[in-house]
């Protein structure tokens, strides 16, 4: 999507023969460009997002029940014992 401006009035196009218009009728281009195979976001695909966001916020929530603590890195020494912070193990 190609985004054009003027004064207060922001348009956003999906091909360079309409922004070509718009820029001569005063707009100028402030980003995006028209790619191929490009389309512009339905109300479809934000409801999809949507669904997929709850589905793992859902999921976060039902993990962070069950344990109670969240998982601890290791720290790449392979010995299983926490960092003391005095340089000894």
């Amino acid at each position: 999507m190609i985004a054009l401006k003027r004064l207060n009035e922001v348009r956003q196009v999906a091909s360079e023969e309409r922004a070509t218009k718009l820029e001569q009728r005063g707009f100028t281009r402030i980003g995006g460009s028209a790619e191929p195979g490009s389309r512009p976001v339905t109300e479809a695909d934000l409801e999809k997002l949507g669904e997929s966001r709850f589905d793992r916020m859902k999921a976060e929530i039902k993990n962070s029940k069950r344990g109670g603590k969240p998982k601890e890195e290791s720290d790449g020494t392979g010995t299983g014992e926490p960092d003391r912070g005095d340089g000894e193990k």
